[in-house]
């Protein structure tokens, strides 16, 4: 649940960055209406879908799916002028996947941890797993700034993308 957290912290800080370059700053509070918007329409469809049997296969499948579209999104963007349609559209899906599927991913995580807890257990673990939830977002708050400057913000998506694959293991 923790590298969900920290998936979504990065999302968070690079999804806005590598929107403005392509779409421009004006577009932004469009596309952050239209994510919560997505996020409204989305999550709770979302969260009667994967409960029960179903928890560990929908957390495993989604993780997969989330590191791929976080792969595959920035090809077409990358090479697309800024400013145009294509661009446009392009870091329109972009931002809506970035924010919407890690968000996703962190409520079936933090829904899996705790469906798999007994009454007893989930009174003793709870607490810590919500404090590695806290303490993921909370490195990678921390070390977003230096690895974007080192890393270019763009190539923060593989990063994301390797915290999904870890968190399967």
């Amino acid at each position: 649940a923790h590298l969900a957290n920290s998936v979504f912290t990065i999302g968070r800080n690079i999804g806005p960055t590598l929107f403005i370059a392509k779409a421009g700053a004006a577009q932004l509070p469009v596309v952050m209406f239209a994510s919560g918007v997505a996020v409204l329409a989305t999550g709770p469809l979302f969260a009667r879908f994967s409960r029960g049997k179903r928890a560990a296969r929908t957390n495993r499948d989604f993780s997969l799916f989330t590191a791929a579209a976080l792969l595959l999104l920035p090809i077409p963007l990358a090479v697309s002028q800024p400013g145009s349609p294509v661009a446009l559209a392009c870091a329109y899906a972009l931002f809506l996947a970035e924010d919407l599927l890690p968000m996703l991913l962190m409520m079936q995580s933090s829904s899996l941890a705790q469906s798999s807890l007994t009454g007893h257990a989930a009174k003793r673990l709870l607490g810590l797993i919500q404090l590695g939830c806290s303490t993921g977002a909370m490195s990678a708050g921390l070390a977003i700034g230096p690895l974007a400057r080192r890393l270019g913000a763009s190539n923060l998506l593989v990063v994301q993308s390797a915290l999904l694959a870890l968190s399967l293991y």
